[in-house]
């Protein structure tokens, strides 16, 4: 079971940026409106959002690389097992065409030198012949354990119950609760921003309520002055007038005093005559 990197490559890169899209898409793309949050223009702050998102790639990733060396780590232990049997049967088939020359050379010493089986020249040939036998049985034993050992492991990968799949599935959910973890933390710092903006606002009406109240107590204290400044007239020229009235009642009175003392001088002048 070879694992074929690209395709495994591209599987970690869309785990890996899948959070972006969600959270690119569903986060920093929206604003408040309408009771729904969209937060993209909200000066929102991005560290600990940062910081959650690379937190959730980095276990993501470790769950794939994880597996992927494993599943590594068996695809080249297996592969290494079919290289060593290729290698070993190379070697039994030299050590065989090796037999095949020594047993000719032994035939060919019997029928043109007429040596027997027992004669030291072909005991020094057995001797050789057995060497390669021996290499050859050695090799079909390690070929025996090598397969043997592939099978067990293919077995014992069909048995797992846990593989690169799952570990993708894994790593999928990390970053989609990562996502919904970033979507409240967006949430939360849009209705902060929201409460921030209304607070502001209301300060700013309060203000104003404030100004207006202040306005209209300026105006009000410039009619009470108006109002003071045309009574005090009043008053004034009330006085003047009566001033007047008086002065002319009193000249009036004078006049008057004056006309009956000149009648009374006149009466007395008539009497001394008498």
């Amino acid at each position: 079971m070879k694992i074929d990197n690209t395709g495994s490559q591209e599987k970690l890169y869309q785990n890996a940026v899948r959070g972006d899209r969600s959270e690119g898409a569903k986060g920093k793309e929206e604003q408040v409106k309408n009771n729904a949050i969209f937060a993209g223009n909200l000066n929102l702050m991005e560290d600990p959002i940062a910081k959650r998102r690379e937190e959730a790639r980095k276990e993501a990733m470790g769950l794939i690389m994880n597996q992927f060396q494993i599943d590594s780590d068996i695809d080249d232990g297996m592969e290494k097992s079919c290289q060593h049997v290729d290698e070993i049967r190379e070697q039994n088939e030299y050590a065989t065409k090796q037999i095949a020359r020594l047993e000719d050379d032994m035939k060919k010493m019997k029928e043109e030198y007429g040596l027997e089986d027992g004669s030291e020249e072909l005991i020094g040939i057995q001797k050789e012949i057995q060497h390669w036998q021996k290499q050859i049985a050695d090799g079909n034993g390690t070929i025996m354990a090598e397969n043997a050992s592939v099978r067990a492991t293919k077995q014992a990968l069909l048995k797992r119950t846990y593989d690169m799949t799952d570990a993708s599935r894994a790593a999928d959910k990390v970053m989609e609760s990562a996502s919904k973890d970033i979507i409240g933390m967006l949430k939360d710092e849009a209705l902060d921003k929201m409460e921030e903006d209304r607070e502001e606002e209301q300060e700013k009406i309060e203000e104003a309520e404030e100004k207006k109240e202040e306005k209209e107590e300026l105006i009000e204290k410039d009619k009470e002055q108006e109002q003071q400044e045309e009574t005090s007239k009043n008053i004034i020229t009330a006085d003047n007038d009566m001033d007047k009235k008086q002065l002319q009642q009193e000249i009036e009175e004078i006049l008057a005093k004056q006309k009956l003392l000149e009648e009374d001088l006149k009466g007395l002048a008539i009497n001394t005559s008498i």
